[in-house]
């Protein structure tokens, strides 16, 4: 977004020469910004880490909030809430908002450049395969593929993201129309208009309002962990319904230890998933979990280097069957201290 800002500005500025000292001026306080940001995400700038592979070629019953690579093509103009449920997804909601296509038109004659930066933005949106109601048509997305030849454009992990570039242009196009509708029909058009927008986007948009939070209260054993051996923290259970990957990032402000986690790859690492106590673990939350190990000492010796091991209700009793009775124990969770057995 902020390097399509950029070229639009000096777009403007080369329309306009006046404009040019305050554009770079502007520019250099927004890099200035930036800066700091772009430092802490360079290897990430530069490729490393980045997600390969195409968007997953599946039914997607949460379509219209978009959880994969790019938006679904649908999804871009219906309205209408959608709620998750239980599934824990991150929120890529394509809805452009109907109201703000209709003052587009309405004031859109004269801004062809703006038009096209929102086409742009809207035909890259879906990624690589388009989907339509949550169904892949197995039809390739030529401009997605076209991205990929732009120098950092293949480094695009959602291309629902892009929408933010759009969004730029159709807040232009339709403040173009609501100024049009003002000189037309008076201040009360106007005022007509953004209620009619702040209806569409507030309490038809797929996201809704308020959006959905997450308790924010620590497991129990969190603040007590400081009598246990130091060292690296596994939260159990990893994956599966209604389990949140990240969930121990939030708990990590009351603990403050290093946790064998990825915040980019939820899940166990690939070297402790091919083990059987990798297995066992990061399956407890399924709906058939895999057999244990039989002994602790097996599940210690896979788990070298974690000190301390932390499980969530309903989980605990499983681990116990097999590890013995916890260090900790609270209403909602219980811990093992690996390192001092």
């Amino acid at each position: 977004t902020g390097v399509a800002a950029v070229i639009l500005s000096l777009c403007a500025a080369l329309r306009d020469r006046r404009s040019m000292g305050p554009t770079l001026l502007s520019g250099l306080l927004a890099a200035a910004l930036a800066a700091p940001i772009a430092w802490i995400q360079g290897a990430r700038l530069v490729g490393a880490g980045r997600h390969l592979g195409q968007a997953p070629v599946q039914v997607e019953p949460l379509w219209r909030l978009n959880p994969l690579r790019g938006v679904d093509v649908l999804s871009l103009v219906t309205p209408w809430p959608q709620d998750p449920g239980d599934a824990l997804v991150r929120l890529h909601p394509g809805y452009l908002g109907l109201s703000l296509l209709g003052l587009a038109v309405v004031g859109g004659r004269g801004a062809l450049r703006w038009w096209l930066v929102l086409l742009a933005a809207v035909l890259a949106a879906p990624a690589d395969v388009l989907s339509f109601a949550g169904r892949p048509l197995g039809i390739p997305n030529p401009a997605a593929a076209l991205l990929d030849l732009v120098p950092g454009g293949s480094l695009v992990n959602h291309h629902g993201r892009l929408l933010l570039v759009g969004a730029v242009a159709l807040s232009v196009l339709a403040s173009r129309g609501a100024a049009r509708l003002r000189r037309r029909w008076g201040t009360g058009a106007i005022l007509a208009a953004v209620a009619l927008v702040l209806v569409d986007l507030v309490a038809l948009a797929p996201g809704g309002a308020p959006l959905p939070t997450a308790d924010p209260t620590p497991m129990g054993v969190a603040s007590q962990l400081d009598s246990l051996s130091p060292g690296r923290l596994l939260v159990l259970p990893v994956a599966g319904p209604g389990v949140h990957p990240q969930r121990p990032l939030l708990d990590q402000r009351v603990h403050r230890r290093p946790l064998l986690l990825d915040p980019q790859r939820p899940g166990l690492p690939v070297a402790l998933a091919s083990t059987q106590t990798g297995r066992w673990l990061g399956g407890l939350a399924l709906p058939h979990p895999p057999q244990g190990p039989a002994d602790a000492a097996s599940v210690r010796a896979d788990l070298a280097g974690v000190a301390v091991l932390a499980v969530r209700q309903p989980y605990v009793s499983a681990v116990a069957d097999v590890l013995g009775p916890p260090d900790l124990s609270a209403e909602d969770s219980a811990a093992w201290d690996l390192a001092a057995r």
